[in-house]
C-alpha cells in the first residue's frame, strides 16, 4: 500500500486534524507530498495524486454549495465523486439502412427481386439478397438458389466492365472476372447470417461451394468477392511430381543422416516441373519449393490457388495438410522451401521443436535462412554488411506490434505509462553470408545497375531492366537511386511480420521487389498474365527428425538423424550470371 503523508506531520505526534461543520476530518494533501520517495516510486503515484486532487477539489466545492443552500434542520452530508470517464457507445445500424443504394434487379419466374450492394467498390466485394417480389411469398423465395444470384451479380459487374472497356479504354487481365462457377471453385463466395454477422458473431460466415443450395433467404445474405486475386502460377507446376533441380545438376541439396535419399520413379517430372523437394508419408511432413507469388494457406477470396491447396489436390484429399506454425512468415512473395505437414502429430511436433529452439535447445534446434537481393543508394555501406558476416553480429531492432512499425532503437516511455514500455518487442537476425560464395558460377560481390551517361544497351541498364522489369522504365535503378544490388543471406533469430524485408530497410538496403520500402516494383510476364515478384528465397531449412515414441503416433526428436535441404539457386541467378559473363 501507499500511505499519502503531509510534509508537516512528524512521526511521533499525530497529525493535525481539520474537521467540517458536519464533524467529518479532511486530511489535506499536499502537491509535494512524495518528494521523499524515489524516482520509480513516484512515477506510480503521480496517477494516484492526481486522482486525490480532483476528487478533493471535487469534494471541497460540494460541500460548501451544500452549506449554503441546506435548510438548517436537515442533516448535511458531504458528496464524494469519482473522476467521470467519458465511455463511447456504439450504435447498431439497423438491417434496412444497410441496402437503401442498393441495385435490384429480377430474378427467376415467380417475382422475386435481388439486392446488391458494393458493385462500385473498389475491393470489388459485393453484398446480394433475395426479397419478395409485388406479391411476397416465401415458397417463392425458398427456390432461388445461390447460383442463380450469382449469374445476376456476374452478368451486372460484366456489362459494368464492358462500360468501362469502351468508356475509360480500361485493360483487364485474362481470366481477373470469372462466372459464377468459377467463384464458387475459388471460394470467392461467403454465406453470412445477417443478423449474427452486425453482431459480430463468430460463425456468422460459411464459406460455398455449392451453388444448388438454396438457403432460407429471410435472414441470409451472399458475400461475393467478384474480383478475386488471382495466383496463376500454381497451375504452371505439377503438384504431384519432384524438381528437376533434384535430378538435373546440383541446385538442390537433400540431406537425411547424412544421406541423399533417392527419387521414385513415380515422381519423375515430365511436361511441367514438379514442387517436391522431399516427401516422408510415415513421419507425416514434405517439404516444397514454393513458387512466388502465392500463399502459403487460403486467403479470403481464394482458397484454391494456395500451397495447401494444390497440394492437397494433388493427393486427391488422402492426407491433411496444414502449415507448421511459426515457420512460414513470408507468405505471399516469398519462393523457396516450404515445409508442409501432413499429419496432425508432426505439426504438434515441429511448433514444439520450434519453441525449444527459440529457447536455446541444441538437439531440437529449428534452421531457416533466406537468400535476398538487396538494393545498395550508399556503397560506402556494403562493407558494413561484410564485417556483420565475419564477426557474426547479431543484429537488433524494435518491432511494435500494434502500429506495424521498426525502430533501430527503443522508443523512450515519454507517457511514463507500463501499457507504451510493452508496444516495443526486440526482433533479431544474423547475416551469415553475402555474395554466393558456394556457387561456382557466381563469384560477384556486388553488381552495378546505375552508371552515369550509361546507354540502353550497356550491360547495367540491361540488368536493371531484366531485375525490376522491361516496361517499368529505360533505366529502372537510376529512378529508385540505387547503385548496385548484392546478395545476402539472412537468419531470423525471432519471427515477426515481414521481419527480414524490414529490418534489411532499416539498415538502409531495401529488398529488390520490395515496393512499400523503397525497392521498386519488380514485373514479371507470361502465359498472358503479369504479377509481382519479391526477391526473397527460403534457401535453407533444416531439423531433427521425429520418431515415434514407444510404438505410438506422437514423436519425439531423434538426436542421431537431422534432415537438411539447401536451394542453391534463385530466380535471379541466372541474371546475374549472365550479368558477370557479359550476356
Amino acid at each position: 500500500g501507499v500511505i499519502l503523508c503531509h510534509p508537516s506531520f512528524s512521526h511521533n505526534s499525530p497529525p493535525p486534524e481539520r474537521r467540517n461543520s458536519n464533524n467529518r476530518r479532511l486530511v489535506k494533501v499536499s502537491h509535494t507530498f512524495s518528494l521523499h520517495l524515489p524516482i520509480d516510486r513516484r512515477r506510480e503515484i503521480a496517477p494516484i495524486q492526481n486522482m486525490v486532487l480532483k476528487t478533493q477539489s471535487s469534494d471541497t466545492s460540494t460541500s460548501s454549495s451544500e452549506e449554503n443552500t441546506a435548510p438548517n434542520n436537515v442533516k448535511k452530508q458531504t458528496i464524494f465523486t469519482s473522476p467521470k470517464t467519458k465511455t463511447k457507445t456504439k450504435k447498431t445500424p439497423k438491417k434496412e439502412d444497410l441496402w437503401k443504394n442498393a441495385l435490384i434487379k429480377a430474378v427467376g419466374d415467380d417475382g422475386c427481386r435481388v439486392e446488391l450492394c458494393g458493385m462500385k467498390s473498389k475491393n470489388h466485394t459485393v453484398y446480394a439478397r433475395v426479397v419478395p417480389g409485388d406479391a411476397p411469398s416465401e415458397d417463392d423465395m425458398s427456390k432461388i438458389s445461390v447460383e442463380q444470384v450469382l449469374q445476376v451479380m456476374v452478368d451486372e459487374e460484366w456489362d459494368q466492365l464492358i462500360h468501362n472497356i469502351l468508356e475509360q479504354h480500361q485493360t483487364v487481365e485474362k481470366d481477373a472476372y470469372p462466372n459464377a462457377q468459377g467463384l464458387l471453385e475459388l471460394g470467392a463466395v461467403w454465406l453470412l447470417n445477417e443478423t449474427l454477422y452486425m453482431k459480430g458473431g463468430g460463425a456468422a460466415a460459411q464459406r460455398l461451394k455449392n451453388g444448388d443450395l438454396c438457403p432460407d433467404w429471410k435472414d441470409f445474405t451472399l458475400r461475393v468477392h467478384a474480383v478475386p486475386q488471382r495466383y496463376f502460377v500454381a497451375h504452371e507446376y505439377d503438384w504431384t511430381k519432384y524438381c528437376r533441380g533434384r535430378l538435373i545438376g546440383d541446385s538442390i541439396h537433400v540431406q537425411i543422416n547424412k544421406e541423399t535419399p533417392p527419387v521414385p520413379v513415380s515422381g519423375m517430372p515430365d511436361q511441367k516441373d514438379g514442387v517436391l523437394v522431399y516427401d516422408d508419408p510415415n513421419l507425416g511432413f514434405a517439404v516444397l519449393c514454393k513458387p512466388a507469388p502465392m500463399p502459403g494457406h487460403a486467403t479470403l477470396d481464394n482458397h484454391a490457388e494456395d500451397c495447401c491447396s494444390m497440394y492437397q489436390k494433388a493427393l486427391e484429399n488422402t492426407r491433411h495438410i496444414s502449415l507448421p506454425p511459426r515457420l512460414d512468415g513470408e507468405y505471399l512473395d516469398t519462393s523457396g522451401l516450404l515445409l508442409v505437414s501432413t499429419q496432425k502429430q508432426f505439426l504438434h511436433y515441429m511448433e514444439h521443436a520450434h519453441l525449444d529452439s527459440l529457447a536455446g535447445y541444441g538437439k531440437t534446434k529449428v534452421v531457416k535462412k533466406y537468400r535476398c537481393l538487396v538494393c545498395v543508394k550508399d556503397p560506402s555501406k556494403m562493407d558494413l554488411l561484410e564485417s556483420y558476416v565475419q564477426k557474426k553480429t547479431m543484429i537488433t531492432h524494435y518491432y511494435n506490434h500494434q502500429t506495424k512499425q521498426y525502430r533501430k532503437h527503443k522508443p523512450k516511455n515519454n507517457n511514463r505509462s507500463p501499457s507504451n514500455a510493452n508496444k516495443w518487442h526486440a526482433v533479431k537476425m544474423r547475416l551469415t553470408d553475402v555474395g554466393d560464395n558456394q556457387d561456382e558460377r557466381l563469384q560477384l560481390r556486388a553488381a552495378c545497375v546505375s552508371t552515369p551517361d550509361a546507354g540502353a544497351n550497356h550491360p547495367d541498364c540491361t540488368l536493371a531492366r531484366r531485375l525490376w522489369g522491361i516496361k517499368i522504365s529505360e533505366n529502372p535503378a537510376k529512378d529508385l537511386n540505387v547503385k548496385y544490388v548484392m546478395q545476402v543471406e539472412v537468419e531470423p533469430l525471432t519471427g515477426r511480420l515481414h521481419q527480414i524485408r524490414c529490418q534489411l530497410a532499416e539498415m538502409g538496403f531495401p529488398i529488390v521487389g520490395d515496393t512499400e520500402r523503397g525497392g521498386g516494383i519488380c514485373e514479371c510476364h507470361g502465359h498472358q498474365h503479369k504479377w509481382q515478384r519479391l526477391a526473397l528465397q527460403c534457401c535453407e531449412l533444416s531439423f531433427q527428425e521425429p520418431q515415434r515414441f514407444e510404438n505410438t503416433k506422437n514423436l519425439i526428436p531423434n538426436p542421431q538423424r537431422r534432415c537438411e535441404f539447401r536451394l542453391r539457386e534463385a530466380w535471379w541467378t541466372e541474371l546475374m550470371s549472365n550479368y558477370e559473363e557479359g550476356i
